[in-house]
């Protein structure tokens, strides 16, 4: 492959720069702005040119997506919408056994996915809430409800081409298109919750 080129000793450095950042430097520098440092480093001293970088179509949109989808996210959060969904759902399963509680609770954290662009903001935006209206109810195990919501994390990420930052790769491949994407979603969507409720839960510790 002949000797090694002067663009490639510097994306060499560039790359063991961000990555020396990206372990030690996350009291003094945010891991985003460390790769797009690197990226416009790599652009400026002509590592890459400005038709390779546009070329990625995939990564921008990628980027973008998920961006624009994180920070909406993240309104809802601050404007009290999560906090209303969970209080008005917990509101409307009192009275019910609590075997169709644990259900419903996994249920509609499950479905309420459609709303997050992130497992981690769902997650820390639904889950305490979705326990504690949990735990009110007498009769209700505890363990299997923390399990149940648990569990979804690993099935919620194929809802939607945003659901979680490894879904978008494959929805901006083209190989499928989005309204299959979409289908294909819910169809497994609903045979992954069949699952957690019918053979998943009741096998729960309680």
């Amino acid at each position: 492959m002949g000797s090694v080129s002067w663009r490639e000793r510097v994306l060499g450095v560039l790359v063991l720069g961000a990555i020396v950042l990206w372990v030690i430097g996350g009291s003094f520098i945010d891991p985003t702005l460390v790769a797009f440092v690197a990226l416009s480093l790599m652009l400026v001293l002509g590592v890459v040119t400005w038709g390779d970088m546009a070329r990625n179509h995939s990564a921008w949109t990628t980027i973008m997506l998920l961006a624009t989808l994180v920070t909406l996210t993240d309104g809802l959060s601050r404007a009290g919408f999560v906090k209303w969904f969970a209080d008005y759902t917990a509101a409307h399963v009192v009275g019910l056994p609590p075997t169709l509680i644990l259900m419903s609770l996994v249920t509609i954290y499950f479905v309420a996915h459609y709303m997050f662009a992130s497992l981690t903001a769902h997650t820390t935006a639904m889950m305490p809430m979705m326990l504690a209206a949990g735990l009110a109810v007498p009769g209700l195990s505890a363990n299997a409800l923390a399990l149940g919501l648990a569990l979804t994390t690993g099935l919620i990420g194929i809802l939607t081409p945003y659901a979680t930052g490894a879904a978008l790769p494959y929805y901006n491949s083209g190989y499928l298109t989005p309204a299959q994407f979409w289908r294909l979603g819910a169809i497994f969507g609903a045979i992954f919750l069949a699952a957690l409720l019918f053979v998943g839960l009741p096998l729960l510790p309680r």
